[in-house]
C-alpha cells in the first residue's frame, strides 16, 4: 500500500462501520455499503434489487440466492449458465504485480498481486470483471480473500461495483454515483472518480503487467505459493488484450451511456462535469519508455522514446482538437539517465523492498487519463464544442498537460446546461462569458490568454498552434541534448510523480520510483513554452 496514504478508501471496513452492526449483515442477501449516503449501510430491499441491479453478476448469481464464498465459486456460478442465451461462457485472466519482476526471496515483502478474471459473452463482449488482490502465499480461491466485482448493467447502462467481506456480498454503488454528491469521491469512487473501469497503465509497455513486454513468471513467487499453479495464472493472457478487448470497450460503453443519459429534450445537463475533464485531468494513467531499466544500468541503453504525453497533451490536441503535429525523437542518453538516477538516488521502495534504480521500464510518469480524454472527445464528436474551442483551451499552459490550475480556472465560465439545437452550442456561450469578465482580469490571466487564442480566427488557429507546438518540441529536443536539460526533465518527472502519489489511485508504493535526494519540501515544478522547467506558480 502507498506509503503514508490511506488509499484506497473503497476497501470496506465492515466491522468498524458505524451504522452497520454485524447483526445487520445478511450473508444470504445483497447488502449495501455506499459511502457518503446517510443510509448507505444496510440490507437492500427486494424492490431495490429488482430495479437497480440488472447486471449479469446480479441476475445470474446473487439474485438467484447464490452467494459465492470465493473466486472459484463465482466462476462455478457463471459456468452453470454456459450455453444459455444470457450466459457468459468465455473466461480470461490477467495479472498485475508491482513486484512481479523481483525474484522471490524468503522474508522480502514486495507487495501484492492482482488477478483479474473476466467473463464475456460467446461473441467476446466483456461483461463482468472480478479483481482478486493476493498477498504472498495466499490461495486465490480462499474464502479469506476480498473479491471485487465490476459488472455492466445493459438495462440501466451503468457499471455496478460489488465487494465481498466478512462473509457477505455488498453492492458498493454504480457509475452514475461517481458524478454526484454526496457519493462523488467516496468509497468505490475515490479512484473510479468518474465511474469508469480502470487500468492505470493503459498503453504499451504496461510497466507492471504480465504482458508482451515483460512476463510475470513463477520465479516471482515461492515454490509453495498456490497462485502459480492456479489455472487462471497458468492460462493468463497479456495486458495488450486486457487493454484492447476488455478495458477500452467498457470505458467507451460507459462514456457513451453517460453522455446520452444527460441529454434530455434537446438539452445537455451537467456540462461542467464533461468540460472539467477537458480542462484539468480528474484522474491519471501511467506511461513510460520501452527501455528496460536493467538495460540502462548494464549497457547504458538510450531512452529514445520519452513519452510525448508527458510534455504536452498529444491526444487531446491531435485527436480531439484535430491539430497536425510532428513530434521529433525525444531522447535521453543512457549515460545521462543513469547519472541522474545516482545523483538523486532514485529508488524502488515499498514493503521490505528498497533498491537503487528504476521500475522495470525507465522513466515511468503520469499522463492525462484516458477517461478524461474520452469525456472531452465526446463533446467534439457530438458537436457540443468545436475543435477550435478545444484547441484554444488546451493550448493554455499546454506544456503542463496535468496539474494546470490556469486551464482549470476557466471552468467557471461554462454553463452547466446547454441547448443542443445550435452547433456547437457551447462556443458562443463560453466566449461571451469570458469576454464579459476579461476587462477586470490581469494581463496575465488565463481569460486573456484564451481570448488571444480565440482571436486568431477560424482560418488561422490551426497553423498558429501547430507552429507553437513545433517550436516548443524543437526547443525540448535541443534541451534534452544537454546535461542541464535532462536534469530539469528528471526533476519535473519526480515532481509530477509526487503529485500522482496524492491521488487515491496511487495504491502501491512499488508502482513508481522515488528520488530520495529531492527533498519532500521541494517546490512543485512546471514546464514553460520555451521548454524550461520552472517553479510552478499555480
Amino acid at each position: 500500500m502507498s506509503e503514508g496514504a490511506e488509499f484506497p478508501t473503497r476497501w470496506l471496513n465492515v466491522e468498524a462501520s458505524a451504522g452497520l452492526a454485524a447483526a445487520t449483515i445478511d450473508p444470504k442477501k445483497i447488502n449495501q455499503h455506499i459511502a457518503g449516503l446517510p443510509d448507505g449501510k444496510r440490507v437492500m430491499t427486494a424492490v431495490e434489487v429488482a430495479k437497480l441491479l440488472q447486471d449479469p453478476f446480479a441476475t445470474l448469481v446473487l439474485r438467484r440466492g447464490i452467494f459465492p464464498k470465493h473466486l472459484g465459486e463465482i466462476l462455478i456460478a457463471f459456468n452453470a449458465h454456459n450455453g444459455k442465451p444470457k450466459g457468459l461462457p468465455e473466461t480470461s485472466s490477467f495479472l498485475i504485480a508491482e513486484g512481479g519482476q523481483i525474484p522471490f526471496k524468503a522474508g522480502v515483502d514486495k507487495g501484492s498481486s492482482r488477478l483479474i478474471t473476466v467473463r464475456s459473452t460467446a461473441a467476446g463482449s466483456p461483461e463482468v470483471m472480478i479483481s482478486t488482490l493476493l498477498g504472498a502465499g495466499v490461495d486465490p480461491r480462499s474464502e479469506q480473500v476480498i473479491n471485487e466485482v465490476q459488472a455492466w448493467d445493459p438495462v440501466n447502462r451503468t457499471m455496478h461495483f460489488y465487494q465481498r467481506q466478512s462473509g457477505a456480498w455488498f453492492w458498493c454503488g454504480q457509475s452514475d454515483m461517481a458524478l454526484v454528491t454526496p457519493t462523488r469521491g467516496e468509497g468505490a469512487f475515490d479512484s473510479h472518480v468518474n465511474g469508469y473501469p480502470l487500468m492505470k497503465e493503459l498503453q504499451t509497455p504496461w510497466v507492471h503487467w504480465h504482458g508482451p513486454g515483460l512476463a510475470i513468471s513463477e520465479t516471482a513467487y515461492a515454490a509453495n505459493d498456490p497462485l502459480p499453479t492456479d489455472p487462471l495464472f497458468v492460462n493468463r493472457d497479456h495486458a495488450l488484450n486486457f487493454e484492447r478487448i476488455v478495458i477500452r470497450p467498457l470505458m467507451e460503453r460507459w462514456n457513451t451511456a453517460r453522455f446520452e443519459k444527460h441529454v434530455k429534450q434537446g438539452t445537455l445537463t451537467r456540462v461542467r462535469s464533461f468540460v472539467a475533464q477537458l480542462l484539468e485531468p480528474t484522474n491519471a494513467n501511467l506511461i513510460s519508455t520501452h527501455t528496460q531499466w536493467s538495460d540502462v544500468a548494464a549497457n547504458r541503453e538510450v531512452l529514445d522514446d520519452l513519452p510525448p504525453s508527458f510534455f504536452f497533451d498529444i491526444e487531446g490536441l491531435v485527436t480531439t482538437a484535430e491539430l497536425t503535429v510532428s513530434v521529433p525523437p525525444l531522447v535521453m542518453t543512457g549515460e545521462r539517465y543513469a547519472a541522474l538516477v545516482d545523483k538523486y538516488d532514485l529508488r524502488v521502495r515499498g514493503g521490505s523492498v528498497d533498491f537503487a534504480g528504476d521500475v522495470p521500464f525507465a522513466f515511468t510518469v503520469p499522463e492525462r487519463a484516458e477517461e478524461d480524454q474520452l469525456a472531452a472527445r465526446i463533446l467534439v464528436e457530438r458537436g457540443v464544442i468545436s475543435p477550435r474551442l478545444a484547441a484554444c483551451l488546451l493550448m493554455i499552459d499546454f506544456p503542463n498537460p496535468v496539474g494546470s490550475k490556469r486551464r482549470a480556472a476557466l471552468l467557471a465560465f461554462f454553463p452547466d446546461t446547454v441547448r443542443l439545437a445550435a452547433k456547437p452550442p457551447l462556443d458562443k456561450a463560453f466566449v461571451d462569458a469570458v469576454t464579459a469578465a476579461t476587462p477586470s482580469t490581469p494581463s496575465t490571466s488565463p481569460e486573456r490568454e484564451f481570448l488571444a487564442n480565440w482571436k486568431l480566427g477560424p482560418d488561422d488557429w490551426k497553423s498558429a498552434f501547430e507552429a507553437r507546438l513545433t517550436a516548443y518540441l524543437a526547443a525540448l529536443a535541443k534541451r534534452l541534448n544537454t546535461n542541464a536539460g535532462c536534469d530539469a526533465v528528471f526533476r519535473l518527472a519526480e515532481s509530477r510523480r509526487r503529485e500522482f502519489r496524492n491521488r487515491p489511485i496511487a495504491e502501491f508504493d512499488l508502482s513508481l520510483p522515488r528520488a530520495v535526494k529531492i527533498p519532500a519540501t521541494a517546490k512543485r515544478l512546471a514546464m514553460n513554452e520555451r521548454a524550461q522547467v520552472v517553479a510552478s506558480t499555480s
